[in-house]
């Protein structure tokens, strides 16, 4: 697998299909999915892949898009690709953004559409749809019909069948800790939940109830009302329970 330091700044950026021709070509209502694999939960302070793929690729002419993240929580450790040359990707990890500008060689072989995978770590537990966004910064996210010549939008798609479809909990962060920490879960599907804190005797210590949402979400425990030692807390949602500990220090 071919491999881009993630460093490296491509010169070229911008319009893969040129100013002049853009501003004659019909657009097209239809939308043209990247779909996004990985983690519905990227966590904390581990090396996490990305993989994006661009489907319908065969009937494109040439495509273009930008890629952003939050720099101060998200870094880019790695960029690798078997489609993709250093001509087609600018990479500005500092900026936290990263572009992708292509036109088809009709020498060259068919792209299967497994576009590239980027490897990245954050500071903090994320959905998958918070790490990276679309961005139109330096371009437009377009693609070109090979036969109509039309310009069809492109769109992250990260859709149900590329999350999680279990309930998870999430080790609480900090830990161990002294005053505060949090708790994070992620749930496949809305419900009732209830989230429950324990010593090690079995002695109950706090519950927290409410209905939540689909997706990724979090709880902030106060270390005051919480005592010294090892704690074990409890999610529980539709008859299902996943335990996890912490510690909480002096």
């Amino acid at each position: 697998e071919g491999e881009m330091e993630a460093d490296f700044v491509a010169v070229k950026v911008g319009d893969v299909n040129g100013s002049a021709l853009r501003s004659v070509q019909p657009r097209s209502g239809r939308e043209i999915p990247i779909t996004v694999s990985g983690p519905a939960v990227v966590q904390s302070g581990q090396p996490v892949e990305i993989s994006f793929r661009l489907s319908d690729i065969q009937r494109m002419s040439g495509f273009q898009f930008g890629l952003l993240w939050d720099s101060e929580i998200v870094s880019l450790q790695s960029f690798s690709t078997d489609e993709l040359t250093e001509n087609h990707v600018s990479i500005f990890a500092e900026e936290g953004l990263l572009t992708v500008s292509f036109h088809k060689d009709f020498q060259e072989e068919e792209m299967r559409g497994d576009l590239f995978t980027i490897t990245v770590r954050t500071t903090m537990d994320l959905p998958i749809d918070k790490v990276v966004s679309m961005s139109n910064r330096l371009m437009d996210p377009e693609a070109y019909d090979i036969l109509t010549g039309e310009i069809q939008r492109l769109s992250l798609h990260f859709g149900q069948a590329l999350l999680e479809d279990q309930m998870l909990l999430f080790q609480n962060k900090p830990n161990p800790f002294k005053q505060n920490t949090v708790v994070g879960f992620y749930l496949p599907t809305p419900g009732k939940v209830e989230l429950s804190i324990h010593a090690v005797n079995g002695q109950h210590i706090k519950s927290f109830k409410g209905e939540y949402s689909s997706g990724y979400h979090q709880i902030a425990l106060d270390g005051n009302i919480l005592p010294e030692g090892m704690l074990y807390y409890t999610l529980k949602m539709d008859g299902k329970v996943l335990i996890k500990n912490m510690l909480k220090q002096e």
